[in-house]
């Protein structure tokens, strides 16, 4: 992934960058563009990140492991799981119903 904002609805980008490391931050920045949190995930790939439960307060990040090499996939063995985050004062927006 780049560091263009993800497209998660919410007044917060998520963005993500992967370093030759077997690993990647997801960071959450202010409208204003400050960086506020940053947690990081043992995956080279994550792939999308949504709010969900029940009060929209768990993050959930999907990883990839496709084209991944030995080396890389047993460096980062969790690549291609599902993530889930609880972070601290942090939570999505509902859905709006298409009104069109």
């Amino acid at each position: 992934m780049s560091n263009v904002p993800s497209g998660v609805e919410s007044t917060h980008a998520i963005t993500s960058s992967a370093p030759p490391a077997r690993y990647c931050d997801i960071a959450r920045f202010s409208p204003d563009g400050q960086l506020m949190q940053r947690v990081r995930v043992p995956v080279p790939r994550p792939t999308s990140g949504c709010f969900g439960g029940d009060n929209l307060d768990t993050l959930y990040v999907t990883s990839a492991s496709l084209r991944l090499n030995e080396e890389e996939l047993a460096g980062a063995p969790l690549s291609g799981s599902l993530f889930a985050l609880s972070l601290p004062n942090v939570r999505g927006l509902p859905d709006t119903a298409f009104a069109g």
